[in-house]
């Protein structure tokens, strides 16, 4: 995957085991300057050693040990903002390799002591995804960087070969079980074989017609197996001569998992859901003759997609992972299955609308036990018998969007791209509650507490619609419905009789926040209907006022947004009784991300995607002063949200910034003087969101990575 997320040099730190059961995970391997972390990270991927005595789960923070008769954590492995996209146990289990987005890690799995690192990035470099591959002997490493293949040394750390003939991206690699051999995918259409020791190209395999994702060996090495998602086909070799032996054909949509069992004769291949026009239909799973290429079974899903595929041991069982929320088991001599939701363990004929993604799933080496993880933010351990939930590891979040402080600033809300509200306790750091719906898929951008704490507010970006919360009961209390696009934010006043939502294309509707009803629907000027507007909007203090801007993405024949569109959008200041504009202001060249009133209502803050932050004058309409760092690279310095501490004298802002490494930034601004107080740097994607606590102590800060970080701001003199 190519984010282009920014990357330093490593300062690798770890939290070892030695009385770790007694510490609190939340103050493991904090950034300077942060309290807690809420939240262990958005689930990349997740590994057994061989042994089946350790878990590994990699996140965004990073990659999380786990014992497994415990199912206690025993260490956090991580370098310094960095994202692990995936792990790898050596054959004999005793090290891990990490792939963090263009640096590759070596780790002492008994000690988590970190052992070498083998290559490093600079925070230009956009290669970053990392494949990796450990031969069966254990003594090389693979490793796969945009079109280049990489053989390393594990004893010593260094590169002993640069396997270079690939016209595009490297998509896989594999080594054969007897490791002389080492295969690799391409987006340039072929497959090719390599002498592990020399480094020599020996066979190029050219068949199919699109990119080639998926390659695996069966277990004696005698053939390759390759498919491709464009071309829906999978072509068995002769991993001797490269011949095409076999093309399997049936799948009707993109082919997104391939294994051989485990006696070699069985290859299974798993697609996704597919359409024709109006027609609709899910994945299948087709089981073939490894020898005969012959089509011996079809496993349709009840619904939706296939993600992934993995034999059991002993090659009796085949689990998939669906697009969202279930695991299917399958017995591979029958066809039959049993089906259980990978959200309430319960098994089911039917699938309502999707929740979750499960990202990940992998058995234990004694084959009793199915992990799996998914976008509700836990990793679930399968009994892989009876389908029973044996235990949840939680605590792992997905994207977020939005924070926001109770007034006692003791709870703070989290929302984001899953359909949960998460509410931490700020003293103990722990969740105490999760506001979730039942039914449907109903992702939340932005949460927004009344003055007395008694609802939360939180917007939908699935419905339209905003749902009131009773903070004490957990229940939901009432559903206000008049949008008709995704609501992108909403707010209450501070007397909490009003709230404010607006949604794409800059929708604002002002509804009474006790009794749902809404009051008024105003349209902020200077939109076509083919322009998306990405809006906000704020409260002034007294209530009388109500800001509104917005960026724009024009969207294309084929309804694709193209953020590079330069359209001038304004930000207006409402009558919040009349409902009529009274001020426009002008000045960011991209766009504004986010606005904000100042506790007096003298001032307003705007975010904007020129990475630029502006301050204007209320009652004049003139800028007053602008904020900004001395480099700035259009859509690399983001902007996304900004906030005044309560004093006044302080704003924070959060978003991303190109020159930081990682990616995602919190700035500190002195408002009186515009000059910078502080950087706070702990996220690796993005920052979206920033929220004061009452007292203007603690500042808490979303992001992208899955995790809310509490920083320690206490008030500094103005």
């Amino acid at each position: 995957m190519k984010h282009g997320l920014f990357l330093s040099v490593l300062t690798l730190m770890l939290v070892l085991a030695t009385g770790v059961f007694a510490q609190d995970v939340s103050q493991w391997h904090l950034p300077e300057g942060a309290i807690a972390r809420l939240g262990k990270g958005r689930i990349r991927d997740i590994k057994y050693s061989p042994d089946g005595t350790r878990l590994a789960v990699a996140s965004y923070v990073g990659i999380w040990l786990y014992d497994t008769e415990t199912y206690q954590e025993v260490a956090l492995l991580t370098g310094e903002r960095v994202v692990f996209n995936s792990v790898a146990f050596s054959p004999d289990g005793d090290t891990m390799a990490s792939a963090n987005r263009g640096t590759i890690q070596l780790w002492d799995v008994a000690t988590g002591t970190p052992l070498r690192i083998f290559t490093k990035r600079t925070i230009f470099d956009n290669d970053d995804h990392i494949n990796i591959v450990f031969s069966p002997d254990g003594e090389t490493l693979a490793s796969s960087r945009g079109q280049t293949i990489h053989l390393w040394d594990v004893a010593t750390g260094k590169q002993t070969k640069t396997l270079e003939g690939h016209a595009r991206w490297v998509t896989r690699i594999v080594f054969n079980p007897h490791g002389d051999t080492l295969a690799t995918a391409s987006e340039d259409k072929t497959v090719r074989l390599w002498d592990a020791r020399s480094g020599e190209n020996t066979r190029t395999l050219r068949g199919h017609t699109e990119t080639v994702r998926l390659i695996v060996f069966n277990p004696d090495g005698n053939t390759l197996a390759s498919a491709s998602w464009g071309d829906r086909t999978v072509r068995l070799w002769d991993a001797d001569s490269g011949k095409n032996l076999k093309t399997l054909k049936g799948h009707k949509a993109g082919i997104t998992s391939i294994v051989f069992s485990p006696d070699g004769r069985t290859l299974a291949s798993a697609s996704s859901s597919w359409h024709e026009g109006r027609k609709w239909g899910p994945g299948t799973i087709q089981l073939w003759d490894a020898h005969t290429g012959q089509n011996m079974k079809t496993l349709k899903a009840r619904k939706w997609g296939i993600k992934s595929i993995v034999f059991s041991p002993d090659g009796r069982t085949l689990a998939s992972a669906s697009d969202y929320e279930t695991i299917h088991l399958w017995d591979t001599a029958t066809g039959i299955h049993a089906l259980w939701n990978a959200i309430t363990g319960k098994g089911t004929k039917t699938l309502k609308r999707p929740k979750y993604e499960i990202s990940s799933i992998a058995f234990s080496p004694d084959g009793h036990t199915l992990a799996s993880g998914g976008g509700d933010g836990t990793v679930r351990l399968w009994n892989a018998h009876t389908g029973k939930n044996k235990r949840t590891l939680e605590e792992y979040t997905a994207r977020v969007d939005s924070v926001a402080f109770s007034p006692d600033g003791r709870t703070l809300a989290s929302a984001g791209s899953d359909k949960t509200i998460s509410l931490w306790d700020v003293a103990t750091q722990k969740q105490i509650k999760t506001l979730d719906e039942e039914s449907g898929y109903i992702r939340r951008r932005s949460v927004a507490f009344s003055p007395d704490g008694r609802t939360l507010a939180s917007a939908s970006t699935d419905d339209g619609t905003i749902r009131l919360w009773d903070t004490h009961t957990s229940t939901q209390t009432k559903t206000l419905s008049g949008h008709d696009y995704s609501v992108r934010n909403v707010v209450f006043s501070s007397d909490g009789s009003r709230l404010a939502s607006v949604s794409y294309y800059a929708i604002i509707c002002l509804w009474n926040a006790r009794t749902g009803e809404k009051q008024k629907t105003l349209r902020h000027e200077g939109g076509d209907w083919d322009l998306d507007v990405r809006p906000s909007v704020a409260f002034s203090p007294d209530g009388r006022t109500l800001a509104s801007a917005g960026y724009v993405i024009r969207v294309d024949s084929d309804g694709r947004g193209l953020p590079e569109a330069n359209y001038e959008y304004p930000i207006l200041l409402w009558d919040t009784a009349t409902g009529e504009h009274t001020k426009s202001f002008k000045g960011h060249t991209y766009g504004t991300t986010s606005v904000a009133f100042s506790p007096d209502g003298g001032t307003l803050a705007s975010g904007g995607r020129d990475g630029v932050i502006r301050l204007w004058d209320v009652a004049t309409g003139t800028q007053i002063n602008t904020l900004q760092q001395t480099k700035i690279r259009r859509y690399h310095n983001e902007i996304i949200s900004v906030v005044f501490s309560p004093d006044g004298g302080t704003l924070a802002s959060g978003g991303v910034d190109v020159w930081s490494v990682g990616g995602g930034v919190v700035r500190l601004w002195n408002v009186t003087t515009g000059t910078q107080r502080q950087v706070l740097r702990g996220h690796t994607p993005r920052v979206t969101s920033v929220a004061f606590s009452r007292d203007g102590s603690t500042l808490a800060s979303g992001s992208w990575d899955g995790t809310v970080l509490l920083w320690d701001v206490t008030p500094l003199p103005r």
